[in-house]
């Protein structure tokens, strides 16, 4: 069962940041699986549960990231990553897809769901499907906006449209999410965290299910090119 993360944990996470290397971390792993990835992986599961027993229709399932960086794609950095995340999805989701995500670093936390791509097309097709039934996306929008959330992803700097107050903020963004951030306090130490999470991104689906379509049918015409 997660029982919240400690300051042992924000401890560990600021020690790795300050000191990136398999010197420091090898003496340390221990510590590492249990205040780090043993109540991140608790906290990922018991979050899965909660989903599937409220959506049973939707595939959900979990992925993990590990501490390791890849080898490939240092760019100068540390072989180790001083944050973690865990996504849930639903089915087989490849780079791009629409995703949840709970993510904890030194600083403190974020959380939220959104999709990301280099392919100009992904934000080409959702612009044109909120432009093809625009009320209707008015409407999600609505049913995602909780008062807390933030919508981020970087805005392109001539805008693409205007779509009014509500739209925009969509409608210009390159790659696209909503969620909030804070620092590392009382919600990530809190053993509720997992349903605090599924009650979060069950506000989100409307937007995770039109993200979904949206992308579906950019692979589609990717595989159709």
């Amino acid at each position: 069962m997660f029982n919240g993360f400690t300051e042992e944990t924000q401890d560990f996470l600021w020690g790795l940041r300050l000191n990136n290397d398999r010197s420091w971390f090898i003496p340390r792993k221990e510590t590492f699986e249990r205040v780090v990835k043993k109540p991140m992986d608790e906290l990922a599961f018991q979050t899965l549960e909660l989903m599937q027993e409220r959506f049973e229709k939707e595939d959900f399932q979990v992925h993990i990231a590990r501490i390791y960086r890849d080898a490939r794609r240092l760019y100068g950095r540390g072989p180790y990553k001083d944050h973690l995340w865990f996504t849930i999805h639903t089915g087989q989701r490849h780079t791009g897809g629409p995703a949840n995500w709970f993510e904890i670093g030194p600083e403190g936390y974020s959380l939220g769901m959104g999709m990301w791509s280099e392919k100009a097309s992904l934000s080409q097709f959702f612009r044109k499907r909120i432009d093809a039934d625009p009320k209707a996306f008015a409407a999600i929008a609505r049913a995602v906006d909780d008062g807390t959330s933030q919508i981020w992803g970087d805005e392109y700097k001539k805008k693409k449209g205007e779509r009014g107050p509500l739209i925009d903020p969509w409608y210009n963004r390159k790659n696209v999410n909503i969620g909030k951030e804070g620092p590392f306090g009382s919600l990530v130490a809190d053993p509720n965290l997992p349903r605090i999470l599924a009650d979060q991104f069950a506000v989100y689906l409307p937007m995770y299910h039109f993200m979904l379509d949206v992308w579906h049918e950019a692979q589609a015409y990717e595989m159709d090119k």
